[in-house]
């Protein structure tokens, strides 16, 4: 989820409350950690950041193809988080009549990439009986990254030569990324 600079403190509590539902109901819910660089500060994203925390959203930042944090990633200050690629992300025309594509940066480049990959391995959980939202988010934390040398957890950054971060599950689901 990714909904831009909400201004109004009202607007960060409806989101966390609506945030914090979705979790009860057992929703995988995946946040932009936001492009203001430092420590987030914001609900909802700042209900994850303690280090014990496997109840809060999934909140992802933004690295680049070297799996280098991006500048303007905020990041978490206890709190596990998950980064996936999220500068110079090739995106497509608005329109079907234009035929062309242009590059954006931002961490709501990146979280989709992460919701992608755990809606995918939804089926996968559920099989393992990890509908507890601790457990699952455990399962994603421990099990859908990789840790790159800038010590960053990525879940992909296009360095194994694979083109998208499903192909680098299915072949690598359990290793660490030496690439």
């Amino acid at each position: 989820m990714s909904y831009g600079c909400a201004k109004e403190k009202s607007v960060d509590r409806k989101l966390t409350s609506d945030v914090m539902s979705l979790i009860r109901r057992g929703v995988p819910v995946i946040l932009a950690a936001g492009n203001y660089g430092g420590y987030v500060t914001r609900l909802p994203q700042k209900i994850s950041d303690r280090p014990d925390n496997l109840w809060g959203p999934i909140v992802v930042g933004a690295v680049d193809n070297e799996g280098e944090k991006a500048r303007f990633s905020s990041e978490l200050q206890y709190g596990r988080m998950l980064w996936a690629p999220g500068v110079k992300i090739e995106c497509a025309a608005e329109s079907p009549e234009i035929e062309f594509y242009w590059e954006e940066s931002g961490t709501s480049f990146a979280a989709p990439l992460v919701a992608g990959v755990v809606a995918e391995q939804l089926t996968e959980m559920n099989r393992q009986g990890l509908f507890y939202p601790p457990l699952r988010n455990k399962y994603i934390y421990d099990k859908l990254q990789w840790k790159r040398p800038s010590g960053l957890s990525v879940i992909w950054n296009r360095m194994d030569g694979t083109s998208s971060a499903l192909g680098v599950l299915s072949s690598n689901s359990n290793e660490t990324a030496t690439a």
